[in-house]
């Protein structure tokens, strides 16, 4: 039987078994079904269109920021955003048919995930939007990105976004044939597109009739650095330096209304919480009843655990913990570096930070990870 894939305590990174996994783009994929009919074939406009996307302009990247079942951003985003509507420093606006903060100054969490994403693709970012769908009924119709966020020689030519929460579906609309292909949009993934796929494609998310979970997509916009392979460079185009410089983002000042000030947000997080610990405790009734446990495979990556040890350490310690977590798997520390990292960090409670080291996605690792430890104990070794 084939084993499954493990979720994850921190990302995979490039150079590691596996790693191209992570940083695979998987348009196409599901961007081809756009062309699986015959009158599609044979449409010159739609074929030549779609050249944009076959040459690397839409990019789809499953489980970049974490496991599908990893809920720790999703919770800290909630957290920060609760925070900030209660001392008023903060809010979300209706827009269209969700709720959106544009530039949000007061989540650290927000300001992470964009970086991680600009520093991926090599991108100047000029704007950003935190979105909130309450559920299945909040929508975002089709358009084009109106990328007004520069002067006319230096406007923004790149857009990225990520999912945290309940899945959701991105569709790409060829409006003049009425071709559409969708991305998923699961919690810890990622999709970008260029200007060229703007101009050609409209891209809404639709209703979801069978989905009532909340989602944060946290978007940016702004200009690459460099043209390469990782964001959208054709078999034509150099790595080159872009000569143009970041402009001012004076215009895009959110005016923010209180609209989610009696800890909506939150309220909507937590069910979604239960409801995935319902599905995991049904999943894991259903596992024993079947075959018997894989040998050395992880168990179920578990959201009352994040929010449990968020809970006893707090979220900007949760986050350091989780960046040590990947330094050590990318091989930048030895085992001793990171377990001294996190032995200070929970203050001495090894048990804290053992519960996550089951979620470490490689198993070499996570075994030496083990091994340093029961050794640590009986040499009573301080850190």
């Amino acid at each position: 039987m084939a084993r499954e894939a493990r979720p994850r305590f921190v990302r995979r990174g490039e150079g590691e078994e596996g790693a191209d996994q992570r940083t695979k783009n998987d348009a196409l994929r599901f961007a081809n079904k756009a062309l699986r009919s015959e009158s599609a074939m044979v449409d010159g406009r739609l074929l030549a269109d779609f050249e944009a996307v076959l040459s690397g302009n839409a990019i789809y990247l499953p489980s970049f920021h974490c496991g599908s079942k990893d809920y720790a951003v999703l919770a800290s985003l909630a957290a920060e955003m609760e925070r900030a509507v209660r001392a008023e420093s903060g809010g979300m606006v209706n827009w269209s048919k969700h709720l959106k903060h544009e530039n949000p100054e007061f989540s650290e969490t927000f300001h992470r995930v964009v970086k991680e994403m600009a520093d991926y693709f090599d991108v100047e970012v000029y704007a950003t939007r935190m979105n909130f769908y309450r559920d299945g009924t909040d929508w975002k119709p089709f358009h084009h990105d109106s990328h007004a966020y520069g002067g006319r020689a230096q406007r923004e030519d790149f857009t990225m976004g990520a999912s945290f929460g309940g899945s959701r579906e991105l569709i790409f609309l060829h409006e003049p044939s009425g071709n559409t292909f969708t991305f998923p949009q699961n919690n810890g993934d990622v999709f970008a597109f260029t200007s060229e796929v703007n101009k050609r494609f409209k891209h809404g998310v639709p209703k979801a009739k069978s989905n009532n979970d909340p989602r944060f997509s946290i978007i940016a916009w702004g200009r690459r650095r460099t043209i390469n392979s990782r964001n959208g460079a054709a078999s034509n185009e150099s790595s080159e330096k872009s000569d143009q410089t970041k402009a001012s983002t004076e215009a895009t000042k959110s005016h923010n209304e209180l609209v989610t000030g009696n800890g909506e947000v939150s309220q909507l997080i937590r069910k979604f919480f239960e409801k995935q610990e319902s599905l995991d405790s049904n999943d894991r009734r259903v596992s024993k009843r079947g075959a018997g446990p894989l040998k050395g495979k992880a168990p179920e990556t578990s959201a009352k655990l994040a929010l449990e040890v968020i809970h006893k350490i707090g979220e900007r310690t949760y986050m350091e913990l989780r960046t040590a977590a990947r330094d050590f798997q990318l091989g930048h520390v030895p085992v001793k570096t990171f377990y001294a990292r996190a032995y200070e960090l929970c203050e001495g409670k090894t048990e804290i930070f053992m519960q996550l080291a089951n979620y470490l996605p490689e198993e070499t690792l996570r075994a030496s990870l083990l091994r340093f430890h029961e050794d640590a104990r009986v040499l009573d070794e301080p850190f």
